[in-house]
């Protein structure tokens, strides 16, 4: 029984030597991910508990009548757009946080103290970076974002820090659903994309379309050519004809496919993207394409902040 008892002993010893060198490992491997910008496992599960998620927003009838203007800011290669709705706010995206003071510094201009709401295409540095500093900086009321599961769920310090700066911010967090309707001010937002779960986060941006008054816009955010063709097929009619476009993905050749760029065929097109970038943003391709459908094309590498303002035929380019 001695002997017994004495191997079992050192068995159990073995096991615990080979656990305790295996958690060492784990802990190593983490802290290293934690180094490199990616978030730690048990810190992303905290994140995601399901507390922060609510109900989809139940919209209110809108009126055609106010003030609405749409800015797409200057912020270097990322994306970030104001938008002014009847004395209401709503920014969607916040570029790199790099570029973070070039944004807050145009809503301070513009007089913006707080967001009715916050629209999140997808996590993305360029989209994303700078909107934890938005967030520390004045009250958000709604956040509208894809929720993400399993392996689309990004595991970067940006993405950690928007989550943790909307919780701190205390916003309502709203996931965003196809065909999805909310109400800011005079004008309407429809939910049109993702209408399905793609591969790529890209193809996860949230795509939707304001309505006010007779204007139309369409915000793309990176969706490529693959989501292009999804929003097709189920949105055709609700895609003819925008007043402004705001283009995906930069001016990617990734993005804008011809038979899209065809359906919409926007009276303006507005290319957020940093002057001389490596991406080689805007493709040639899709400037011809735009040129073709008859838009008028402004980028923010060569015009700066682009504005468009409401008139009684629908948007148009700030005199």
């Amino acid at each position: 029984m001695a002997k017994r008892s004495a191997a079992k002993r050192r068995k159990k010893k073995k096991i615990t030597a080979v656990v305790s060198v295996l958690a060492v490992l784990l802990a190593t491997l983490l802290a290293a991910l934690d180094m490199t910008g990616v978030l730690p496992v048990e810190r992303l599960e905290d994140l995601f508990t399901g507390r922060l998620w609510n109900s989809p927003s139940v919209p209110a009838a809108a009126g055609d009548t106010g003030d609405a203007s749409i800015h797409i800011i200057d912020c270097g290669q990322g994306d970030s757009v104001l938008i002014r709705l009847d004395g209401k706010n709503v920014l969607i995206d916040g570029t790199t946080g790099s570029n973070a003071g070039q944004v807050l510094e145009y809503l301070h201009r513009q007089g913006v103290e707080s967001l009715d709401l916050l629209i999140v295409t997808h996590p993305h540095e360029d989209h994303i970076g700078g909107l934890d500093d938005v967030l520390g900086d004045m009250p958000v009321k709604e956040v509208l974002m894809k929720q993400l599961t399993g392996s689309m769920v990004p595991t970067t310090k940006a993405y950690e820090r928007l989550l943790t700066a909307i919780k701190a911010n205390g916003s309502t967090v709203t996931a965003a659903q196809p065909g999805q309707k909310l109400t800011v001010g005079n004008g309407v937002f429809t939910v049109l994309g993702p209408t399905e779960d793609f591969g790529d986060l890209n193809n996860t941006s949230v795509v939707v379309k304001l309505e006010v008054g007779n204007g139309t816009a369409l915000f793309m955010g990176d969706a490529e050519k693959e989501s292009e063709a999804a929003l097709v097929s189920r949105w055709y009619d609700a895609l003819a004809g925008m007043d402004v476009l705001k283009v995906g993905h930069h001016g990617s050749s990734t993005s804008s496919g011809e038979d899209f760029i065809r359906i919409v065929s926007p009276r303006y097109a507005a290319i957020s993207v940093g002057e001389g970038n490596d991406y080689g943003h805007p493709s040639d391709e899709v400037l011809a394409r735009l040129e073709q459908a008859g838009a008028a094309v402004s980028r923010t590498d060569r015009d700066g902040t682009i504005v468009y303002i409401l008139q009684q035929d629908g948007f148009r380019p700030q005199q």
